[in-house]
């Protein structure tokens, strides 16, 4: 053939095969490139032979070959021998349960399954999630703005065990959400020296636990396998045939869309509205959305690449939405937070043929060792790949890479060489020779990170965390916009958290001190003796269901008797301690009475109530009759404040006080003298009084009220006699002056006809005039107003004078056709200035609906015209005087009074 495929770990020829090894019953992927079908054989232990990706799990050693198709009709072939080898089993010596609640004032945590716990096991406790992220529809959703507590994580042992509670020995030094954080324990074994001939591996992430290696060694660590968690961290989206559409620009989509595939799994906990859509999250890769886009990568230390963008053969506009890749996580040395590999973003597919979910992130592994021998085995932690589709019948889009994991070793030396891989895994590529365009591939997984506690790498250790590479559209070698996930990091200088510190509840002990400041009133002072942390509250229960909520309070008791006061307090963990002590009340109670207002000189005895008083003393004592007893008489003539002391038989005080009040001296007053006019009504008011009784009269509206109303017919002067509370009273006077109504006279000067259009209205009698209707007048309010009705009307006047009053009159403007105008018009004018028949016009035409009024000259020249009844004509034309001589005029009118057509003519005269 003219042409070679390719293998992903070898190189092939038409005359040559390479190997490789896999553990028996564990699989292995071979790859071909170049061609557009391929054929394997022997089928044996492939999953599909008809691919260029098949997975290989022979049961013994095989040979196998493979003809490539070639484009261009060519036939290669390639052979590979996979070698299998009697491996022994992959071990798990950590056991994991997820941490379901925390009792911080016991150091108390209730665990899902606490069975393989045991008293005295060292623990690992760790946040798996918690972060929050912009949720906002933009490019910027699922960018951490708060890590929280998410990568916490420190050691512990366990002190008892009760069921599916374990008290922990130490004091938690870091904080956790709990459950919402996804916080889970570790039983971490220790060993003096160890050696591991089996491969060391965990339970995968499930959601709630898993994923993490972790060992303690007093000695020396030795490497006969490797260490791998490859695969074992944040999940990749799952794959799903979701119907087509096209151009989905939006960042996450709920669960129930179908515009987007499945978001990969990060250190943020999405809700079921958002776990769909290329927006990230946080170390999750984005989906491809609608149409076909590729998955992003998962990150870790490095960030994840991008999906590629749609289909875009014509169907779709091929915009960029393909996922975008994880955010890189932030570790330092301060924080100490470590993360498991996010899960690449699942491609969008539409067809019925499927499609690949994006790959898995790296796991955890913790190595506290005094030494570790490597013997050039491996620690791997690899973000898993996404896998190629190579047939026409997954082509559509690819997923998302995993990132690679998190390698801690705490060690004091490597003795022999170890190679550490925290890479994260390729995207998805396709291929499809049929496709009318191309379909999107995924972005590469972001490496990981390896964190020693040396101040440098060791030269022992071999560190690789390269980012994932982007996949491809292997046809047209065409990326599709996908891109390449970023390297890792290496860290120095780490410092396992581990709490040593013995646990011990925070507060050791509660007292209060009470002391009595009257026969029923306490002052309570709280005291508190902690350890480390602050007392957030203060709790009093007074024996009689009342509260209070300071540390120091007072409190008076309405009842005799004995009180269990209880002092609860509060740490700001929510621990409590409390104590009780009994209180004794013998009750003391004194009333001085209300205040009150007196007479002046005016004796009145005090009135007070008194539980338990025996002995009595009033102050100030000089207007009293007695100052020992429980009521004297007292006499003022101003205002004073007396005190009232009483004691009872055990020697309790009480005291109280009461003011006595004078009346003023009264202020009686009476409204002003008032006019008003004929038949109006006047108000009377009277004040400074309690009673008020005024001299009878029948024009009062009441007698005995301080504010009557007077209606007299004449001018009236009324009197009252005013008494106050203190029966001093006094006769007071007012006048009410009756003014007369205006007599209003009318008279008009005409009535309205035919050669009449305006009458003047004359009204007598009053200063001020309102006309009614308006109708037709030029001024209403004018004693003298010109009416111009067109309908006979009847005017109303009211006019009021100088005082006033009102009176009314009413007047008819008749109007009628009588009275016709001749309608004449002078036959000659002379314009010529001097104010005499300077202007020719109509004279009278009466009320006027319509009107036109033309003049021409003896060759039928227009030189006037007019629809106005008031213009004239001035003897030009646009500007010009006329010349002398005979002119012609046309009249036509409808007026009131009938149709007017008049025709003449008119001679000007200079």
């Amino acid at each position: 053939g003219s042409m070679y495929g390719y293998f992903s770990n070898f190189k092939t020829s038409n005359t040559s095969f390479s190997q490789t090894e896999v553990c028996k019953t564990d699989s292995i992927q071979l790859t071909a490139f170049g061609g557009i079908s391929y054929q394997w054989s022997p089928s044996i232990g492939l999953n599909n032979p008809n691919i260029s990706t098949p997975k290989a799990s022979p049961p013994a050693t095989t040979n196998y070959k493979v003809l490539i198709n070639t484009i261009d009709g060519c036939i290669d072939s390639a052979f590979v021998k996979v070698i299998v080898n009697n491996c022994n089993p992959p071990i798990v010596i950590n056991d994991y349960t997820p941490v379901l609640a925390l009792y911080p004032c016991k150091n108390i945590l209730t665990v899902e399954n606490a069975g393989a716990f045991n008293v005295g096991d060292t623990l690992l406790m760790i946040q798996m999630k918690g972060a929050v992220i912009d949720s906002s529809n933009t490019a910027a959703f699922g960018s951490i703005t708060d890590y929280k507590s998410a990568g916490n994580y420190e050691f512990n042992y366990i002190k008892s065990k009760s069921g599916n509670s374990i008290e922990l020995l130490n004091t938690i030094s870091r904080t956790y959400e709990i459950p919402a954080g996804k916080v889970q324990l570790v039983r971490v074994p220790y060993y003096s020296d160890v050696t591991f001939n089996s491969v060391l591996t965990c339970l995968p992430w499930d959601g709630s636990k898993g994923g993490i290696v972790a060992f303690n060694s007093s000695g020396t660590v030795t490497l006969n396998a490797d260490v791998d968690v490859s695969q074992k961290g944040f999940t990749g989206g799952l794959y799903e045939q979701l119907p087509s559409a096209c151009d989905a620009t939006d960042y996450f989509y709920p669960q129930s869309s179908t515009s987007a595939a499945l978001k990969g799994e990060g250190i943020v906990s999405l809700s079921n509205n958002m776990i769909r859509g290329r927006g990230k999250a946080a170390n999750g890769g984005g989906s491809g959305n609608d149409h076909n886009s590729g998955g992003a990568g998962g990150s870790n230390a490095g960030a994840g690449g991008n999906g590629g963008k749609e289909f875009g053969s014509g169907f779709c506009a091929g915009i960029a939405n393909g996922g975008i890749g994880g955010s890189p996580l932030n570790y330092s040395n301060a924080s100490n937070k470590i993360f498991l590999g996010g899960g690449g973003g699942a491609g969008d597919i539409n067809g019925v043929f499927g499609g690949f979910k994006g790959g898995n992130g790296g796991g955890i592994v913790i190595i506290n060792a005094n030494l570790i021998a490597g013997n050039n085995n491996n620690i791997k932690s690899l973000g898993e790949d996404a896998a190629d589709c190579t047939t026409n019948d997954c082509w559509e889009s690819g997923s998302g890479g995993g990132a690679g994991g998190t390698v801690l070793i705490n060690s004091n030396s490597i003795v022999t060489n170890i190679t550490v891989n925290t890479s994260g895994g390729k995207g998805g590529s396709l291929s499809n020779t049929n496709a009318n365009g191309y379909s999107a591939p995924g972005g590469g997984g972001g490496g990981g990170l390896l964190w020693v506690n040396s101040n440098a790498l060791s030269p022992a250790i071999i560190y690789t965390s390269n980012g994932g590479t982007n996949g491809l559209f292997t046809e047209l070698n065409e990326t599709g916009g996908a891109t390449n996930g970023s390297n890792g990091n290496s860290m120095t200088n780490l410092i396992v958290p581990v709490t040593i510190v013995p646990f011990k509840p925070n507060i050791d002990s509660v007292r209060f001190k009470d002391s009595i400041f009257n026969c029923s009133s306490f002052d309570f002072k709280g005291q508190a003796y902690i350890n480390t942390n602050p007392i957030n509250s203060w709790q009093w229960n007074f024996g009689n269901g009342a509260t209070a909520s300071s540390q120091n309070t007072s409190y008076s008791y309405s009842t005799d008797g004995t009180f269990p006061v209880k002092l609860i307090i509060t740490d700001i963990n929510g621990c409590k301690d409390s104590t009780t002590k009994n209180v004794i009340v013998q009750s003391l109670t004194v009333d001085a009475g209300n205040d009150t207002t007196i007479c002046k000189n005016t004796a009145y005895q005090l009135n007070t109530s008194v539980l338990n008083g025996i002995s009595f003393t009033w102050t100030p004592v000089q207007y009293l009759n007695n100052n020992t007893i429980q009521n004297p008489i007292a006499t003022i003539n101003s205002s004073q404040k007396f005190y009232f002391t009483a004691n009872n038989s055990i020697g309790c005080i009480a005291t109280d006080s009461v003011t006595l009040a004078v009346y003023p001296d009264p202020q009686f007053n009476i409204s002003p003298d008032q006019s008003i006019c004929k038949n109006e009504t006047a108000q009377l008011i009277a004040t400074g009084g309690n009673t008020y009784q005024w001299k009878n009269e029948s024009s009062l509206s009441a007698l005995n009220i301080p504010n009557p109303s007077a209606s007299p017919a004449t001018t009236t002067t009324y009197a009252v006699k005013v008494t106050d509370q203190c029966n001093i009273s006094d006769s007071l006077f007012t006048t009410i002056t009756v003014n007369d109504l205006p007599v209003i006279g009318l008279t008009k000067s005409n009535d309205i006809d035919c050669s009449n259009d305006k009458a003047m209205l004359s009204a007598t009698g009053a200063t001020e005039y309102i006309w009614s209707p308006v109708t037709g007048l030029d001024n209403p309010s004018s004693p003298n107003p010109v009416s111009s009705p067109t309908t006979t009307t009847e005017y109303t006047v009211r006019g009021t004078d100088a005082n006033g009053c009102s009176a009314e009159g009413k007047i008819t403007v008749e109007v009628t056709t009588n009275n016709k105008s001749g309608y004449n018009i002078p036959n000659a004018f002379t314009p010529n200035g001097d104010g005499k028949n300077d202007c020719i016009r109509v004279k009278y035409w009466g009320p006027t609906l319509e009107f036109e009024f033309n003049i021409y000259t003896r060759w039928g020249e227009k030189v006037f015209t007019s629809k106005n009844t008031d213009s004239c004509w001035d003897g030009t034309y646009k500007g010009v005087q006329q010349p002398l001589g005979v002119y012609v005029y046309y009249i036509k009118a409808k007026t009131a009074c009938g149709d007017v057509f008049k025709k003449g003519t008119i001679t000007l005269i200079r």
